[in-house]
C-alpha cells in the first residue's frame, strides 16, 4: 500500500436553501384571491412567483395530488431564460422536469405547468384547464382579456385547494393602465 496522505475528499456543495426577503414573505403569505407584486427589476419577484407556484406548508405540490400550477410568461423564450431556470435551482432533486412538456411532476402527484400567451388567441389554449393556483410574470405584457379569461380556469375540484391568482409586474408595458386600475387605483369601497 502506498505511503502519503489519503486521497482528497471533494468537498460537496450544501444545497441553497431559499429565504424570503421581507417583501417576498409579504407577498407569499397574503390571503386574498388576487395579489400582484410590483416594483423594480431584480427585487425578487419572479422567485417568489416560482415559490408560490409550489404552494404553502400545509398545503402544497410537494403532498397533494390534486395540486395544479400553472406559471405564465407572455412569451416562451422568456420562461426559459427565467422562471424554467429558477425552478430547476429550486426544486432539483425534489422532482421530475419533462422537458418537452415544460411540467414539473411532484413525487405526491402535484404538478407545475409553464405556458404563455403570445398572441391574443393563445388565451384559448387553456380552455377546459384547471389550475388551483395561476401565476403571471410580467403582467404588464398581457392583454386585460388574456389575464380575465384565466380566472375561468383558476378553480378546484378539490375543496380544500382555494383558488389563487398571484402576478408580478415592472412598470410599463401593453397592460400597464389596466393593471393600476385593477391593483394601485382601486376603489374598495
Amino acid at each position: 500500500m502506498p505511503r502519503g496522505r489519503p486521497p482528497r475528499q471533494e468537498a460537496r456543495p450544501e444545497p441553497r436553501v431559499w429565504r424570503p426577503t421581507p417583501r417576498q414573505a409579504r407577498f407569499l403569505s397574503c390571503p386574498a384571491d388576487e395579489a400582484c407584486y410590483g416594483g423594480a427589476a431584480a427585487g425578487g419577484k419572479s422567485k417568489a412567483l416560482v415559490i408560490c407556484a409550489a404552494g404553502n406548508p400545509e398545503q402544497n405540490v410537494f403532498n397533494n395530488p390534486n395540486w395544479k400550477a400553472l406559471i405564465l410568461r407572455r412569451t416562451f423564450p422568456d420562461l426559459e431564460r427565467t422562471l424554467i431556470q429558477y425552478s430547476q435551482e429550486l426544486f432539483q432533486g425534489k422532482g421530475k422536469y419533462d422537458g418537452q412538456k415544460y411540467r414539473w411532476t411532484f413525487p405526491g402527484g402535484g404538478h407545475i405547468q409553464f405556458g404563455h400567451m403570445q398572441s391574443e388567441a393563445d388565451k384559448y389554449n387553456y380552455k377546459s384547464a384547471e389550475y388551483n393556483r395561476i401565476c403571471f410574470d410580467e403582467v404588464t405584457e398581457f392583454t386585460e382579456t388574456q389575464y380575465l379569461y384565466l380566472f375561468s380556469r383558476n378553480r378546484s375540484s378539490d375543496p380544500n385547494l382555494k383558488p389563487v391568482m398571484r402576478c408580478a409586474t415592472n412598470p410599463g408595458g401593453i397592460g400597464h393602465n389596466w393593471v393600476k386600475r385593477r391593483f394601485i387605483q382601486r376603489d374598495d369601497g
